[in-house]
């Protein structure tokens, strides 16, 4: 089975967004005081989760956006390919 750039940008889109969301879920812990882990490796966690889940996002974006240039790109090929030829 062939996945295709645009299902693939979206499920890059989801994870990256479930990191983001790891990352707020860190930050509410540390803001609630909890003492399970010392504050250095919530922050720590914190910043990694962050950076990762945007820079997921940034790239599924980039993907999902190349994706439809290439289609506009063959449309507008298919569309200029359809008309009449003279010879």
């Amino acid at each position: 089975m062939k996945i295709n750039n645009k299902n693939r940008a979206v499920l890059l889109a989801v994870a990256g967004g479930y990191i983001l969301y790891l990352a707020y879920g860190l930050l509410k812990n540390l803001l609630a005081g909890d003492k399970g882990m010392p504050v250095w490796v919530f922050v720590a966690a914190i910043v990694l989760f962050t950076v990762s889940g945007i820079a997921i996002l940034a790239f599924a974006f980039k993907l999902y956006r190349s994706k439809e240039k290439e289609e506009t790109e063959e449309a507008a090929e298919n569309k200029e390919d359809s008309g009449l030829r003279k010879e």
